[in-house]
C-alpha cells in the first residue's frame, strides 16, 4: 500500500495452508485530505492477488434533524424553518436532497448543492 495505509498482521509460520485464513488490519493514516487508492499483494505459488484500497475524506457529524415544527400557520400563509449543512473536514461535499413523496405544499431548497468547514449551506423548507 502507499504510504497512507499500513498494514498489520501476525505472521502464522512461514506458509498458510490451503483453507487457513490470515487476518490482517488496514490501518489509514492520510497526510492531507483527499482521496488515496493503494492496493493489498498477495504472492503465492498458485499466483499472485492484488486486493485494491480505497480511502477517501467523509462529512463528520451531520446532524439532520428528526422532525421540523413548523408551528401553526393560517390558510393562506406561509411559514418556514431551516436547517445547516456543515462539517469540521476542509473539504467540498456536494450533496443532493430527493423528496420521496412530493407534496405541492412543501417547498425544499436548495435541493442540490455543495458546503464544507468554511461554507455551511442552509437548507430551508416552505410550506404553504
Amino acid at each position: 500500500p502507499s504510504s497512507d495505509f499500513c498494514v498489520q498482521y501476525s505472521k502464522k509460520g512461514t506458509m498458510l495452508a490451503p483453507g487457513l485464513i490470515q487476518e490482517l488490519t488496514v490501518l489509514y493514516k492520510p497526510k492531507s485530505w483527499e482521496y488515496k487508492h493503494g492496493e493489498i499483494r498477495i504472492h503465492s505459488a498458485g499466483g499472485n492477488l492484488r486486493i485494491p484500497i480505497h480511502a477517501y475524506p467523509v462529512v463528520s457529524r451531520v446532524k439532520l434533524p428528526k422532525t421540523l415544527d413548523l408551528g401553526c400557520c393560517l390558510s393562506g400563509e406561509s411559514v418556514q424553518t431551516s436547517f445547516t449543512l456543515k462539517c469540521r473536514v476542509p473539504v467540498i461535499f456536494e450533496f443532493k436532497i430527493t423528496e420521496l413523496d412530493i407534496n405541492p405544499y412543501f417547498d425544499v431548497n436548495p435541493k442540490a448543492g455543495t458546503f464544507t468547514s468554511g461554507s455551511p449551506s442552509r437548507i430551508t423548507i416552505n410550506f404553504t
